[in-house]
């Protein structure tokens, strides 16, 4: 009896002081086998109960402290952006050669639009003793070719009384359709000449209103007035057989003036 509950108390005590020195690994040691004739605690009489195998408790592990997050190394400083070069100063421009200086091309105003009526008026508000109206256009030839015969005459005779203006017929046909062209090629025609003893105007309504006026049908034509607007000898290309040139012209203004001419007509029909 004493030998069966050594047995039982060894076996019985055997778990629990596994359990207390925990769960290591088994060293290899063999342990024997229990002899047959070793009574288990259940065939041994009596009220003790086996001791119940009590479960270790878990190890307490405190939370691994964090470990300090390293030191944010500070942004570097943007190095400052280089100044932008100056910009090289600009070269120069080359002098212009010096060329002849183009006549400048008279302004609006210096040609300005006159009816046939409002060109009387200018005529008998004037104090010249006559008036000579030389009816010509920048797209009519010989008009430019005897052009320069006005300008002397204006220059040679205005100590005698004589006024000159040259009426242009550029604008085109239609008031409502001014022709800007030809307008700016009378001015560049007038540009290139010394018209500073003439009055130059341009007609200011319908062409064939300006022709249907002086009872023309073509250009160049000259007329003569006296002080009052009266129209006192005319020149035009309407009749075939009665052509006229510039020293015609001359010489009937000297008639008129009183004055002698200078000639032109004379050498012209000898």
């Amino acid at each position: 009896m004493t030998r069966a509950l050594t047995l039982w108390l060894r076996l019985g005590l055997a778990p629990a002081l596994l359990l207390l020195a925990g769960c290591a690994e088994p060293d290899g040691t063999d342990v024997e086998p229990t002899p047959d004739d070793v009574v288990t605690p259940e065939a041994v009489g009596g009220d003790t109960e086996p001791v119940a195998e009590t479960a270790p408790e878990p190890e307490t592990r405190s939370a691994p402290e964090p470990e300090p997050e390293p030191e944010a190394e500070p942004e570097a400083e943007p190095a400052p952006e280089p100044e932008p070069a100056p910009e090289p100063a600009p070269e120069p421009a080359p002098a212009e050669t010096a060329s002849a200086e183009a006549p400048a091309v008279p302004a609006d105003d210096e040609l300005p639009a006159v009816t046939f009526d409002e060109l009387l008026a200018r005529i008998d508000a004037s104090d010249a003793k006559l008036t000579l109206v030389d009816c010509w256009a920048s797209w009519c030839e010989p008009c430019k070719e005897n052009f320069p015969h006005v300008i002397e005459m204006a220059a040679a005779y205005e100590d005698a009384g004589l006024h000159a203006i040259a009426l242009s017929f550029d604008a085109g046909t239609e008031v409502e359709d001014i022709d800007l062209a030809q307008i700016a090629e009378a001015k560049a025609f007038l540009a290139g000449l010394d018209v500073s003893k003439v009055e130059n105007l341009r007609h200011g309504q319908l062409l064939g209103d300006s022709f249907g006026a002086f009872g023309i049908t073509t250009i160049p034509a000259v007329f003569l007035y006296d002080a009052d607007g009266k129209e006192l000898a005319r020149f035009t290309y309407d009749d075939p057989d009665n052509q006229f040139t510039y020293d015609m012209v001359e010489a009937k203004v000297a008639e008129l003036l009183g004055v002698d001419p200078r000639g032109v007509v004379e050498a012209e029909t000898e």
